[in-house]
């Protein structure tokens, strides 16, 4: 099924009330709930949510992303495809600090990123167990609802040095803003600012992801067998559905086939890529409106295809125009879309031009699909000024119907 992407961000402000970042979080559903039970794949479902799903540009605005850190991801070099120029990152205070997670932190702050501890408290046990990262990070974050304003000035006294910045969070009216200002506070984030904003997104499946890009490379006449192999590769289960289709409808060898490059060599990139989109529909029997999307788009992409023939067009326009008419419904299918889609897959530009606005060759040629389709009388003045019958159009249509029926069972 297609996956929800949800996120929440909340900024954090300098003194003069402008946005200094926005603390990215997770959130379990739209109800602004945070259930997290572990806090390595909550946090790694907020990197990919931010990368992936939404955009870092589009959630911060070239703003700093402060996410938190626990005890295992900070100690994974998988923490490092985190661009260091965007992000914070915020260790949390459950973290115990070791030997090995001093070094780990003095190759972070190497590697130029910004650290900061979150929730700090001055609690003995706290104290000493950050002792040793005080002089490495950039940002210590203090809950003020937690610490109270009680002596806060001469607790706070001995960690002053220079370049470190202190942020007060969940901050909750004016009074408290104003007192943590003069308490010496430098970025402030809570209620009294405003609540953590939910966003929510639909992004494509990571395994009809692969479908569609495959079905993109196979286009591009100059990709490689190599390339197409890895990005099978991505896949297992459509690996092996490829390779029990053909070894299950090619009888007749006498060797069974036991690579992708051998099914490419044998079926031709036109037919894989009829067989892909065949596939998309198949892996998506949950969708009640299925079979009917299955069968409009195999009669539009047989309707283009041989209005295509019928229009002289050459034989890789005729292929370019099936495929056009067979993914013309995946976003009804996958219930996102094709400007989502179309960010992660690249399809060629008359494809997505044709899609996206129904213009060009390709795109009319979608166009009278859909009327035909339809049962419109529109149709017929068109296809007179085309120069194409009614007898030819009479069988175009009987033809697609035919083709749309023998294929959708």
């Amino acid at each position: 099924m297609d996956i929800n992407g949800i996120i929440a961000k909340q900024p954090i402000f300098y003194k003069d009330k402008s946005v200094y970042g926005y603390e990215l979080l997770f959130r379990s559903s739209e109800q602004n709930l945070a259930l997290v039970s572990d806090d390595t794949q909550a946090t790694s479902t907020v990197l990919i949510n931010t990368l992936n799903t939404f955009g870092l540009s589009s959630l911060t605005q070239g703003r700093y992303a402060f996410v938190n850190i626990g005890q295992n991801l900070l100690m994974d070099s998988a923490l490092e495809i985190i661009p260091k120029e965007h992000f914070v990152l915020e260790i949390l205070e459950d973290v115990i600090v070791n030997k090995e997670l001093i070094k780990r932190v003095e190759h972070l702050k190497e590697l130029g990123y910004i650290l900061a501890i979150d929730d700090f408290n001055f609690d003995s046990k706290m104290l000493k167990n950050f002792e040793p990262l005080l002089e490495m990070v950039d940002i210590i974050k203090f809950d003020i609802a937690q610490i109270g304003h009680k002596n806060l000035k001469q607790k706070l006294k001995p960690l002053k040095r220079k370049n470190l910045k202190f942020l007060a969070e969940k901050v909750e009216t004016y009074e408290e803003f104003e007192a943590c200002k003069s308490l010496g506070f430098d970025y402030f984030q809570g209620y009294f600012f405003t609540k953590p904003l939910i966003l929510q997104k639909r992004r494509l499946d990571p395994s009809k992801a692969v479908v569609l890009h495959l079905i993109s490379i196979l286009q591009n006449k100059e990709s490689s067998i190599k390339e197409i192999e890895l990005e099978f590769a991505k896949s297992l289960n459509l690996t092996i559905n490829l390779l029990k289709y053909l070894n299950s409808t090619h009888i007749s060898l006498k060797h069974q086939i036991n690579s992708i490059s051998h099914a490419i060599a044998l079926l031709g990139c036109s037919e894989l890529i009829r067989w892909l989109t065949l596939y998309l529909y198949a892996n998506n029997a949950n969708n009640i409106f299925t079979k009917t999307l299955l069968e409009q788009s195999l009669f539009k992409a047989k309707f283009m295809s041989e209005l295509a023939l019928s229009l002289n067009y050459k034989k890789e326009f005729q292929e370019k125009a099936y495929l056009t008419g067979m993914i013309s419904s995946v976003d009804t299918l996958f219930s996102i879309s094709f400007d989502e889609i179309f960010k992660e897959i690249d399809f060629e530009d008359d494809i997505r031009f044709a899609i996206l606005q129904k213009t060009k060759n390709l795109g009319k040629l979608l166009m009278i699909s859909d009327l035909a389709y339809k049962g419109d009388k529109k149709i017929f003045p068109i296809f007179k000024k085309l120069g194409v019958s009614n007898l030819r159009l009479q069988e175009i249509t009987n033809l697609s119907h035919e083709w749309a029926a023998q294929n959708s069972n």
